[in-house]
């Protein structure tokens, strides 16, 4: 609906459905992004969000995606690294709480976007060129999902590795609780503010 389809011309679809088209828009999950689907999409939903996509309001918001309340990836220092993160004047977001067209107004608006990845960094694709973007994760993962959409978006994007917590081996690696070294995030979520010292 926020792309300009209303119920009428909407059909849901499984996997094992055979469809014959003559003429289609397909909403679907994509595995990497691509130039021409991230900027049409990201041309649509910023003027369903009451924006200019040729002439966006100043980017000015330093975003920290937390995940209180996170089981599934947990880091360790999550609360010290929040508390670091308003002390440099970000605005703590869980995006998951807010409908998608504030989703696209928040990130449109963004200078700075900072967190442990998960689905909420796809709201790269609002972001403008030049955001600076750090993402705190494990060094035993490192993938591309997001780094594409940088790429594509022209953002500058760092990847702060944090440690395995030994004794989780037969935990899955996506899933097993991590360690920061908040010395490391203190000087990371600083350039995410200020950028490369001069």
């Amino acid at each position: 609906r926020d792309i300009g389809l209303d119920d009428a011309r909407i059909r849901w679809y499984g996997a094992h459905d055979d469809l014959r088209l003559t003429d289609a828009l397909v909403a679907s999950p994509a595995e990497f992004a691509s130039p021409t689907l991230v900027e049409n999409l990201r041309r649509c939903l910023t003027q369903a969000a009451g924006l200019d996509p040729d002439h966006l309001p100043p980017p000015t918001r330093l975003v920290y995606l937390a995940r209180r309340g996170e089981t599934r990836r947990p880091m360790v220092e999550a609360e010290q690294v929040i508390t670091i993160a308003e002390e440099l004047g970000f605005e703590i977001v869980a995006a998951e709480t807010l409908s998608l067209l504030d989703q696209v107004r928040l990130f449109a608006t963004a200078r700075g976007i900072a967190g442990p990845p998960g689905a909420a960094f796809t709201n790269l694709m609002w972001a403008p060129a030049g955001t600076r973007v750090l993402t705190i994760f494990k060094q035993d993962i490192n993938g591309p999902t997001f780094l594409d959409l940088s790429f594509l978006r022209q953002q500058r994007h760092r990847w702060l590795q944090a440690r395995s917590i030994a004794g989780f081996e037969g935990v899955s690696v996506v899933t097993s609780p991590f360690s920061v070294d908040l010395h490391l995030a203190r000087r990371e979520l600083q350039w995410v503010r200020d950028g490369d010292p001069a």
